[in-house]
């Protein structure tokens, strides 16, 4: 598979991840009644970014400059 259409499906995927996350919060957020639901909603979104964007391991931006700089 060519780097570029890694890149362009990785990207896809990617972005398919956020709308779920986006859908998961929305559906959440329909009881906002209740404090504790929403607090954790709120916690488990930004746990999922910090695990996309920021990993100290290993994230989104680490696997897209490996390919663009190995593949």
């Amino acid at each position: 598979m060519k780097k570029e259409t890694l890149l362009k499906k990785l990207e896809t995927q990617h972005n398919k991840i956020l709308e779920s996350l986006d859908e998961i919060a929305t559906l959440l957020e329909i009881d906002m009644d209740d404090d504790e639901l929403a607090e954790m909603s709120v916690c488990f979104r930004e746990q999922l970014d910090i695990c996309i964007a920021e990993n100290q391991e290993c994230n989104y931006n680490d696997i897209i400059e490996y390919i663009r700089e190995n593949i």
